[in-house]
């Protein structure tokens, strides 16, 4: 297996309902969040972007 060394984060997001999953490297290993809710926001430091997941999830449900 390859290792991405610049991967800071990867996202999964459930289709159907406002809840995503974030891995984020903590030195070697990942680390795992959880969001959910439409009051939730993504924030990706990294990428300097701040995301409402009601916005993400607007058009769901």
């Amino acid at each position: 297996m390859r290792a991405i060394q610049t991967l800071r984060t990867y996202i999964l997001a459930e289709t159907e309902s406002p809840f995503l999953t974030l891995h984020c490297r903590d030195g070697a290993t990942f680390r795992r969040e959880s969001l959910s809710g439409t009051d939730s926001v993504l924030h990706l430091p990294e990428a300097g972007i701040r995301v409402p997941l009601a916005g993400l999830y607007q058009d769901v449900g």
